[in-house]
Protein backbone atom coordinates (compact mmCIF):
# COMPACT_ATOMS: atom_id res chain seq x y z
CA UNK A 1 0.00 0.00 0.00
CA UNK A 2 1.45 3.32 -0.86
CA UNK A 3 0.97 6.47 1.25
CA UNK A 4 -0.70 9.68 0.06
CA UNK A 5 1.76 13.47 0.57
CA UNK A 6 1.14 16.25 0.08
CA UNK A 7 3.57 18.05 -2.47
CA UNK A 8 4.15 21.78 -2.56
CA UNK A 9 4.03 24.13 -5.37
CA UNK A 10 6.15 27.64 -4.70
CA UNK A 11 4.50 30.39 -6.79
CA UNK A 12 5.77 33.89 -6.40
CA UNK A 13 3.22 36.73 -6.79
CA UNK A 14 3.05 39.04 -9.92
CA UNK A 15 3.05 42.88 -9.71
CA UNK A 16 1.55 45.49 -12.23
CA UNK A 17 2.98 48.72 -12.77
CA UNK A 18 1.80 50.80 -10.36
CA UNK A 19 2.94 48.36 -8.02
CA UNK A 20 5.95 48.16 -9.15
CA UNK A 21 6.63 51.89 -8.97
CA UNK A 22 5.38 51.78 -5.29
CA UNK A 23 8.04 48.75 -4.83
CA UNK A 24 10.83 50.30 -6.97
CA UNK A 25 10.61 54.44 -7.38
CA UNK A 26 10.65 53.68 -11.01
CA UNK A 27 8.59 55.46 -13.18
CA UNK A 28 6.43 52.46 -15.24
CA UNK A 29 7.29 55.60 -18.48
CA UNK A 30 11.21 55.10 -17.81
CA UNK A 31 10.67 51.22 -17.56
CA UNK A 32 9.03 50.79 -20.95
CA UNK A 33 11.80 53.08 -22.01
CA UNK A 34 14.69 51.04 -20.99
CA UNK A 35 12.31 47.63 -22.40
CA UNK A 36 12.07 49.36 -25.97
CA UNK A 37 16.06 49.67 -25.44
CA UNK A 38 16.95 46.53 -25.19
CA UNK A 39 18.34 47.74 -20.87
CA UNK A 40 15.75 45.15 -19.88
CA UNK A 41 13.58 42.12 -20.61
CA UNK A 42 10.44 42.42 -22.27
CA UNK A 43 6.99 40.96 -21.23
CA UNK A 44 6.05 37.16 -21.90
CA UNK A 45 2.57 37.00 -23.81
CA UNK A 46 0.00 40.07 -24.69
CA UNK A 47 -2.60 41.96 -22.51
CA UNK A 48 -1.81 44.17 -19.15
CA UNK A 49 1.69 44.55 -18.30
CA UNK A 50 2.57 42.03 -15.02
CA UNK A 51 5.74 41.70 -13.54
CA UNK A 52 7.52 38.93 -11.79
CA UNK A 53 9.00 38.76 -8.48
CA UNK A 54 12.25 38.45 -9.92
CA UNK A 55 11.60 41.55 -12.51
CA UNK A 56 10.99 43.42 -9.84
CA UNK A 57 14.09 42.42 -8.13
CA UNK A 58 16.01 43.38 -11.38
CA UNK A 59 14.15 46.78 -11.44
CA UNK A 60 15.15 47.19 -7.54
CA UNK A 61 19.07 46.20 -8.30
CA UNK A 62 19.13 48.64 -11.34
CA UNK A 63 17.74 51.65 -9.40
CA UNK A 64 19.86 51.08 -6.86
CA UNK A 65 22.71 51.13 -9.20
CA UNK A 66 21.59 54.02 -10.85
CA UNK A 67 21.41 56.09 -7.69
CA UNK A 68 25.28 55.35 -7.53
CA UNK A 69 26.44 56.68 -10.75
CA UNK A 70 25.89 52.84 -13.09
CA UNK A 71 22.99 53.06 -15.78
CA UNK A 72 21.09 49.86 -16.80
CA UNK A 73 23.03 50.05 -20.30
CA UNK A 74 26.31 48.98 -18.04
CA UNK A 75 24.53 45.85 -16.46
CA UNK A 76 25.75 42.66 -17.71
CA UNK A 77 24.18 39.03 -17.97
CA UNK A 78 24.53 38.90 -13.94
CA UNK A 79 21.75 40.84 -13.03
CA UNK A 80 18.84 37.32 -13.06
CA UNK A 81 21.56 35.75 -10.56
CA UNK A 82 21.74 38.66 -8.30
CA UNK A 83 17.85 38.87 -8.31
CA UNK A 84 17.33 35.59 -7.23
CA UNK A 85 19.49 36.35 -4.32
CA UNK A 86 17.21 39.57 -3.74
CA UNK A 87 14.05 37.41 -4.30
CA UNK A 88 15.04 34.15 -1.42
CA UNK A 89 16.30 37.33 1.08
CA UNK A 90 12.26 38.81 0.55
CA UNK A 91 11.13 35.10 0.70
CA UNK A 92 12.94 34.49 4.09
CA UNK A 93 10.56 35.98 6.44
CA UNK A 94 6.85 34.70 7.53
CA UNK A 95 5.41 38.36 6.24
CA UNK A 96 5.90 37.49 2.73
CA UNK A 97 3.89 34.59 2.52
CA UNK A 98 0.15 34.19 2.17
CA UNK A 99 0.26 31.58 4.58
CA UNK A 100 2.66 30.46 7.78
CA UNK A 101 1.75 26.66 5.94
CA UNK A 102 3.52 28.02 2.64
CA UNK A 103 6.53 29.38 4.58
CA UNK A 104 7.03 26.56 6.45
CA UNK A 105 6.90 24.71 3.75
CA UNK A 106 9.42 26.83 2.03
CA UNK A 107 11.98 26.61 4.71
CA UNK A 108 11.88 22.69 4.71
CA UNK A 109 12.56 22.88 1.42
CA UNK A 110 14.95 25.38 1.35
CA UNK A 111 16.81 23.20 3.76
CA UNK A 112 16.76 20.06 1.91
CA UNK A 113 18.02 21.92 -1.28
CA UNK A 114 20.91 23.07 1.41
CA UNK A 115 21.84 19.46 1.67
CA UNK A 116 22.58 18.88 -1.94
CA UNK A 117 25.64 19.33 -3.44
CA UNK A 118 25.70 22.15 -5.82
CA UNK A 119 23.11 23.67 -3.76
CA UNK A 120 21.91 27.52 -4.18
CA UNK A 121 22.95 29.41 -1.04
CA UNK A 122 21.21 33.63 -0.84
CA UNK A 123 24.41 36.00 -0.13
CA UNK A 124 23.95 39.03 1.85
CA UNK A 125 26.12 40.92 -0.36
CA UNK A 126 26.82 41.29 -4.11
CA UNK A 127 29.87 43.11 -5.30
CA UNK A 128 30.35 44.47 -8.40
CA UNK A 129 34.61 44.77 -9.31
CA UNK A 130 35.97 46.73 -12.20
CA UNK A 131 37.07 44.85 -15.42
CA UNK A 132 37.86 42.63 -15.39
CA UNK A 133 37.04 41.34 -11.81
CA UNK A 134 33.50 40.68 -12.27
CA UNK A 135 30.34 40.33 -9.92
CA UNK A 136 30.80 38.45 -6.57
CA UNK A 137 28.35 37.40 -3.99
CA UNK A 138 29.87 37.14 -0.51
CA UNK A 139 28.30 36.69 2.86
CA UNK A 140 30.95 38.53 4.80
CA UNK A 141 32.68 41.52 2.96
CA UNK A 142 36.05 41.69 5.24
CA UNK A 143 37.38 38.53 4.59
CA UNK A 144 36.50 39.11 0.98
CA UNK A 145 38.18 41.95 0.80
CA UNK A 146 41.37 40.99 2.75
CA UNK A 147 41.80 38.07 -0.27
CA UNK A 148 41.50 40.70 -3.07
CA UNK A 149 43.75 43.92 -1.25
CA UNK A 150 42.66 46.53 0.60
CA UNK A 151 42.69 49.27 -2.42
CA UNK A 152 39.75 46.84 -4.26
CA UNK A 153 37.58 47.77 -1.69
CA UNK A 154 37.53 51.74 -2.51
CA UNK A 155 36.81 50.77 -6.32
CA UNK A 156 33.95 48.17 -5.69
CA UNK A 157 30.53 48.86 -5.52
CA UNK A 158 28.66 46.87 -2.57
CA UNK A 159 25.37 45.88 -2.81
CA UNK A 160 23.11 44.77 -0.01
CA UNK A 161 21.28 42.14 -1.13
CA UNK A 162 19.62 41.17 1.94
CA UNK A 163 18.51 44.95 2.59
CA UNK A 164 17.26 44.93 -1.00
CA UNK A 165 15.08 41.61 -0.16
CA UNK A 166 13.53 43.71 3.03
CA UNK A 167 12.69 46.51 0.68
CA UNK A 168 10.89 44.42 -1.58
CA UNK A 169 9.47 42.57 0.66
CA UNK A 170 7.94 45.71 3.10
CA UNK A 171 7.22 47.86 -0.18
CA UNK A 172 5.44 45.15 -1.48
CA UNK A 173 2.12 45.32 0.52
CA UNK A 174 0.53 42.22 -0.31
CA UNK A 175 1.74 38.72 0.47
CA UNK A 176 4.88 37.87 -2.57
CA UNK A 177 5.29 34.25 -2.68
CA UNK A 178 2.48 31.19 -1.97
CA UNK A 179 2.28 27.87 -2.12
CA UNK A 180 -0.16 25.24 -3.42
CA UNK A 181 -0.50 21.71 -2.74
CA UNK A 182 -0.65 18.52 -4.46
CA UNK A 183 -1.66 15.23 -3.79
CA UNK A 184 0.62 12.86 -4.97
CA UNK A 185 1.62 8.73 -4.16
CA UNK A 186 5.12 8.26 -2.27
CA UNK A 187 7.01 5.81 -4.40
Amino acid sequence: MTDTIRIPEFRHASFLPMEVEAITNIKPATIRDWRRRGLIRRPDGDGWQRFHLGEVAELLILRTLSEQGIGPQRVGAWLPAMASHVTHHAMASEDAWETAEGYQAWCNDDADRQKLPLAFSAKRFGVILPAPGGIHTVDELDSFYRQLGAEVSTISIVLDLAALGLHLRSRARKPIATVEWWEGQEI
